[in-house]
């Protein structure tokens, strides 16, 4: 089969204080992996970095391990290491890309969770732009944490519409790194996970 889009990109997810993933990353990454072998693309992005101190293993490489042992191929899979909140994932998802290929507009299947969709939407349609054909894979979120994660979405919904301000698919390398690292410096992202999921 003809693949759909050029990538998948599944967004990363807070890991337990062991190092091990939640039902909301192994939603998305089983999710992933159907769409793989459905022949939606023949590469996964794998988008997360480090966000838990002091465990230093990203989420890109503790999804990678996780994919792999459900058989998809480690050349089909891109790690991206840096990302700290879903800016971060897109910003750094397109430089990945950028440093791949001369294209300069990739199709993207963005996989992530329904509490999470509008956000992710919102983020990506302005840094990727009009021209780039977004995709979005939803997977269902755990009834257990669905009050949880909608509160969290909310608080971080405010906070994102702040952050990408000024921000758009014509913003340089420059300017993108460096609205992330102011968003670093606040600190708040950080803070909502550690109330939220730690």
């Amino acid at each position: 089969m003809e693949s759909r889009y050029d990538y998948i990109v599944v967004l990363g997810m807070v890991v337990r204080r062991d190092g091990t993933i939640r039902d909301i990353l192994e939603g998305r990454l089983d999710r992933a992996a159907e769409l793989y072998r459905a022949g939606a693309s023949e590469k996964i992005i794998l988008s997360g970095g480090a966000t838990r101190h002091p465990y230093t293993v990203s989420e890109a490489d503790v999804m990678h391990k996780y994919l792999t042992g459900l058989g998809i191929p480690s050349r089909a899979l891109i790690k991206e290491r840096r990302s700290f909140n879903t800016i971060a994932n897109a910003v750094y998802t397109k430089m990945l890309i950028s440093s791949r290929t001369k294209a300069s507009d990739p199709s993207l299947l963005v996989v992530t969770s329904r509490y999470h969709a509008a956000r992710s939407r919102l983020i990506f349609k302005r840094i990727f732009g009009p021209s780039c054909r977004l995709g979005f894979s939803i997977v269902p979120t755990p009834k257990s944490i669905v009050k949880k994660a909608d509160l969290f979405e909310k608080l971080s919904m405010v906070n994102t519409r702040r952050n990408l301000e000024g921000l758009n698919e014509r913003s340089s390398a420059r300017e993108l790194l460096a609205a992330l690292r102011l968003m670093q410096k606040r600190g708040i992202t950080t803070e909502m996970k550690k109330a939220f999921w730690y």
